[in-house]
C-alpha cells in the first residue's frame, strides 16, 4: 500500500508494504509452517513475568503465514495477526480452521493498528518492519507501544547494516533492487545500532539487545546476514 506523504526531507516515502510480498505468498512461497526459535524462546522466557501466563494476548505485525502465532495458539494463548498480504492472511485463517485453533487475522497496515490502547501482553515483529521505510517503521513501533499494556514486551528481529548487499538507494532509507543473500524479497532498510536505540525504541526500555550474524563461508566471497534481536518493554 503506497504512502504518498513526503518525509522530513521532502522526499517521497517508501511504500508501507512492498507488493512483492503479495506475489510471493500468492505463489505459495514463504508460507512457513513452524515458528522461529527466537520467538519460541521469547514467549517461554518472559511469560512467567505475567500473572496470567497461561493465557497471554499476543500480536504479531507482518505475521505472514502466522507460523509463530500457530505455535502460540497451540500453547493456549490468544493470538492476533496483521499483514498487508491478503493471500498470507487467507492461508493463516485456513490453517487455523483446519486445525481447530482460534486466532484473529486482519489484512491491514501495521502503521495503523485496529486495536484499543493497552490491549496486548506481548507483540512480535520478525523482520517485517525492516521491509518498509524508516518513517513507517517508526509509526509501526509507536503503534505497538500504544496497544501494549504497561510492562508489555515486544520481540523484534531487524536486519542490520552489517548485511552484505548491493542495490540502489530508495526513498526513506530503503535499499531497492537488492543483490546478495537477501535478494528477491523487495525493499529493505538496514539499521545501525544508533538507529535502534535513538530512533525506533527511543521511548522503550530495552531489555535485550543482541546482534546475530550468519556468514556463508562456502562462497568465494563470503556473504553475511546481520540481525538485531531486541526485546523492548513498554514502561
Amino acid at each position: 500500500m503506497p504512502n504518498n506523504e513526503p518525509g522530513n526531507d521532502g522526499m517521497p516515502l517508501a511504500t508501507t508494504f512492498d507488493p512483492i510480498w503479495e506475489n510471493i505468498y500468492a505463489d505459495g512461497k514463504q508460507l512457513n509452517l513452524y515458528p522461529y526459535s527466537g520467538v519460541v524462546s521469547f514467549v517461554f522466557r518472559y511469560r512467567t513475568q505475567v500473572g496470567h501466563a497461561d493465557r497471554l494476548r499476543i500480536l504479531e505485525i507482518g505475521c505472514g503465514a502466522a507460523n509463530n502465532l500457530w505455535f502460540a495458539a497451540r500453547e493456549g494463548h490468544e493470538v492476533f495477526g496483521i499483514d498487508a498480504s491478503s493471500s498470507a492472511i487467507e492461508f493463516a485463517k485456513n490453517r487455523f480452521d483446519a486445525e481447530n485453533l482460534e486466532g484473529t487475522f486482519i489484512t491491514g497496515d501495521f502503521t495503523d493498528l485496529p486495536f484499543t490502547d493497552n490491549f496486548f501482553d506481548f507483540a512480535i515483529n520478525r523482520a517485517a518492519i525492516s521491509q518498509t521505510g524508516g518513517t513507517a517503521a517508526k509509526r509501526a513501533v509507536d503503534e505497538v507501544f500504544r496497544v501494549l499494556k504497561p510492562t508489555g514486551k515486544f520481540y523484534n528481529e531487524i536486519y542490520s547494516d552489517t548485511t552484505t548487499r548491493g542495490g540502489r538507494n530508495g526513498p526513506d532509507g530503503v535499499t531497492i533492487d537488492i543483490t546478495g543473500p537477501l535478494a528477491g524479497v523487495g525493499q529493505i532498510k538496514f539499521y545501525s545500532r544508533a538507529e535502534i536505540g535513538s530512533v525506533l525504541f527511543r521511548d522503550w526500555t530495552i531489555l535485550e539487545l543482541k546482534h546475530h550474524t550468519i556468514e556463508n563461508l562456502k562462497l568465494s566471497v563470503p556473504e553475511i546476514v546481520g540481525e538485531w534481536h531486541i526485546v523492548a518493554e513498554k514502561p
